[in-house]
């Protein structure tokens, strides 16, 4: 299991990759789901929901924030396909940064919460190396049909 945190002041996101959905698929699509566990605390609420989310997610969202922590300037951007986590970090003056985003509870259920916390280029620097590890342990696979 790999954790992903993104910290800062007043709140936090941490992504649990625990692993394939379906280590044996024999397609692109089914192969590249991860099981993952995610956890939003914010000032004085969190919770925890269980989702799928796409090695696809992870590679987006690395390749964004490098250049973003590269550059100390801009937009990265995590989002689910199925739209039940979406968060932004946008990069401020100084290196400074505000992370906001909604996650959704699944099931039918209209429950959701949107989020905003302040963080900075050191916290963001950990939530990039801990990405790298997700892609080292988790690529994204591309299934040969046989």
């Amino acid at each position: 299991m790999i954790s992903v945190p993104i910290a800062g002041t007043g709140g936090s996101i941490t992504i649990k990759v625990i692993g394939y959905e379906n280590p044996a698929a024999g397609n692109d699509s089914d192969a590249n789901w991860l099981r993952s566990t995610v956890r939003v605390s914010v000032g004085p609420f969190a919770g925890d929901i269980d989702g799928s989310l796409t090695t696809q997610d992870f590679a987006y969202f690395e390749r964004e924030l490098s250049e973003v922590l590269r550059t100390l300037q801009g937009q990265a951007t995590f989002q689910t396909d199925e739209d039940w986590l979406r968060f932004e970090v946008g990069m401020g003056s100084r290196g400074t940064a505000t992370v906001s985003g909604v996650v959704k509870a699944g099931g039918g259920s209209h429950a959701s919460l949107r989020f905003s916390f302040e963080t900075d280029q050191s916290f963001l620097g950990e939530t990039n190396r801990a990405l790298g590890a997700v892609a080292k342990d988790f690529p994204v696979k591309q299934v040969r049909a046989s």
